[in-house]
């Protein structure tokens, strides 16, 4: 079983966190929070390195 959540979750981590970092962010700025634009920028960063890296191999 874990074997197979390893294998689905291999190369959607890096999105994953991305993507549950900015909805945090938006969720936050929702509901009276300080919009972090230095934690989206650093989230669509982290997600276009790992787009760029898994494409060099």
């Amino acid at each position: 079983m874990m074997t197979q959540i390893r294998e689905y979750l291999k190369g959607k981590k890096t999105y994953l966190t991305g993507i549950a970092t900015i909805l945090g962010c938006i969720i936050a700025w929702v509901n009276g929070a300080e919009l972090n634009m230095n934690l989206i920028v650093t989230a669509l960063i982290g997600m276009f390195i790992r787009a760029g890296v898994s494409k060099t191999k």
